[in-house]
């Protein structure tokens, strides 16, 4: 086994099975380990994936790495060395397990969606903000000739 890994085996009869519970019922606590794996993450990289505030993201990255969840990394990207997070070996296997369950996947259509989402919103948003655009498709919706679904509520479709 290499080196790095035995240090990294936990000591069971130290572990607060109690607390490592309570952390998963905590804001963000899920979604960190959900995320995180054994190649590392960056802080800011987390902060940009994870649907949390800052504030929050820090408690539970330190409440992590005192459960020995999580644990600091080094890694060589771009010819630098970056500061990362990773999963310790019981992090691992608590993320196996949410894995198995299918919350890791769930979690990552998530972030997906949420990334669609603000895509779309952006791009309503430009457009809300070009009064030429606007008027223009308003002006066509008064002579009849913008597709009437432009206009339904989502409650008529049902």
């Amino acid at each position: 086994m290499p080196r790095d890994i035995e240090q990294d085996l936990p000591q069971f009869d130290e572990i607060d099975y109690a607390e490592i519970s309570q952390f998963f019922t905590r804001t963000g606590a899920v979604e960190l380990i959900s995320l995180l794996d054994n190649a590392g993450y960056r802080f800011d990289e987390i902060d940009e994936e994870l649907d949390v505030s800052r504030a929050v993201l820090n408690d539970r990255r330190a409440e992590a790495y005192g459960l020995g969840l999580i644990r600091p990394a080094q890694t060589l990207q771009d010819g630098k060395v970056r500061r990362v997070h990773t999963l310790t070996t019981l992090g691992s296997q608590i993320k196996r397990e949410m894995r198995a369950i299918g919350l890791v996947q769930t979690h990552e259509r998530l972030r997906g969606i949420r990334k669609e989402y603000g895509k779309q919103k952006e791009e309503f948003r430009d457009w809300v903000d070009d009064p030429g655009e606007l008027q223009h498709d308003v002006e066509e919706s008064l002579k009849g000739s913008a597709p009437p679904e432009l206009f339904e509520d989502d409650d008529e479709k049902e």
